[in-house]
């Protein structure tokens, strides 16, 4: 898992934090309320999945400057492999073995502005997050469902009636394709597929493992300069991937000296390319921002990172 993430970069994302409830879409909730509620109550609930092998906690929840909720989370998976090291001059590896209760494990951060919401969009809150292998947004959302289930609030119209609060985590995209390559160059582009296989070995027990092989095309941009019309150079590249297969492009784009990154699927099914170019235009640049720190950081942190929360705090 540490083998992908360097010590001095992490990758963040800028998102939308929206609350419901599922009983009425429409009923609003107290965000200081929630926040006081995940900030009293975190310390006691641990969220398991697979037989508790697999755990999600928040190690830390506070309020900074009475504004920004800071959330730092932890995933620890027991039935990860043993971390390994190899010697980058010899080649000598060692492995660090687990204690029972241990599991290889991963830390991440999510900053909300809970405060500076738009008065039309009701418990719709702009979010920071840290995107990290293993705290994916579903889990995070697992996690703070599972401690937020707790909390009842009883709904003033009607007596019989309480609501507990659901909360969703969506990426938000400022631009779409076409307004975010309007500016700057692209820096790279890379086309992906993946073959989803089974195992033969252990067919005579009719037990299949499964595993995701991924292929991947990179293409050499011209001159890494801006191109007057970088949707020539996109089209080219859709028809070279999707005749060898790939349906999937990442497009990493440079503007002011910050680059971003974006994914777009392609469905199978479209009849051309045009159409496949048309409809990416309008599609929304879902962006990770990667972000250089100072200070070292680890996959695991058992403190919270200053330096990246400021981070995150400037970009909401």
């Amino acid at each position: 898992m540490s083998i992908l993430t360097s010590e001095n970069k992490r990758y963040i994302s800028s998102c939308e934090f929206k609350i419901t409830s599922r009983k009425d879409k429409n009923f609003l909730f107290n965000i200081d309320d929630i926040t006081q509620f995940l900030i009293n109550n975190y310390q006691n609930n641990v969220y398991y999945r697979n037989n508790k092998k697999s755990a999600y906690r928040v190690l830390k929840a506070k309020v900074i400057a009475d504004k920004y909720l800071v959330i730092f989370m932890q995933y620890a998976n027991k039935a990860a492999s043993d971390p390994a090291f190899a010697n980058t001059i010899n080649g000598k590896s060692r492995i660090i073995k687990k204690s029972n209760d241990e599991g290889v494990a991963c830390s991440g951060h999510l900053v909300i502005n809970i405060k500076d919401n738009d008065p039309l969009m009701k418990n719709q809150f702009k979010a920071s997050f840290e995107d990290i292998q293993g705290l994916s947004r579903n889990m995070v959302c697992c996690l703070l469902n599972h401690i937020l289930s707790k909390l009842k609030v009883q709904d003033p119209k009607d007596t019989q009636k309480t609501h507990t609060p659901y909360v969703e985590l969506t990426y938000y995209a400022s631009n779409t394709f076409e307004e975010q390559l309007e500016n700057g160059k692209i820096e790279s582009i890379i086309a992906y597929k993946e073959n989803i296989s089974h195992s033969c070995i252990l067919d005579d027990n009719n037990d299949n493992i499964e595993y995701k092989e991924i292929h991947k095309l990179e293409f050499k941009t011209p001159l890494k300069q801006q191109l007057s019309s970088p949707f020539d150079l996109i089209k080219k590249v859709l028809g070279i991937s999707k005749e060898l297969g790939f349906n999937k492009i990442k497009i990493t784009h440079e503007s002011e000296k910050k680059q971003q990154s974006a994914n777009y699927s392609m469905d199978a099914q479209e009849p051309s390319i045009d159409e496949v170019i048309k409809d990416m235009r309008l599609a929304p640049f879902i962006s990770k921002e990667p972000i250089t720190l100072t200070n070292s950081l680890s996959m695991c942190e058992c403190k919270w990172s200053s330096e990246l929360i400021r981070e995150m705090i400037q970009r909401l």
